[in-house]
């Protein structure tokens, strides 16, 4: 229990707050906008949801508690690049979407 108080009081671990608390005010802009557009879509949530929690936050989370319990060096230091690194990335494309400069995929 003593590892897991430290994994989430640990500075490494706030971008995963910041980019939950980010994409959590970002959902509700796109619900906001499409609401008063009058395209809104309840189906469309799981999808939503899906491209925001399950292929960014959770992975980073991830990669974060990797990072904190593995114990070679090495791999802590390549995990921890890792964690950076994406979530740079992640709030990166969250900013584009909010600032309304990001050119949906597809799948979104």
């Amino acid at each position: 229990m003593d590892q897991v108080t430290r994994f989430i009081n640990d500075p490494l671990v706030a971008p995963i707050y910041a980019l939950l608390v980010i994409s959590i005010v970002d959902f509700l802009l796109a619900i906001y906008r499409s609401i008063q557009g009058k395209v809104f879509d309840w189906r469309k949530l799981p999808e939503i949801l899906d491209a925001m929690v399950l292929s960014v936050i959770i992975p980073l989370a991830a990669l974060g508690a990797a990072s904190f319990f593995v114990t070679d060096p090495t791999a802590k230091t390549g995990l921890q690049a890792a964690y950076i690194a994406g979530a740079a990335a992640a709030v990166a494309g969250l900013i584009k979407k909010i600032t309304g400069s990001y050119t949906p995929t597809a799948k979104e």
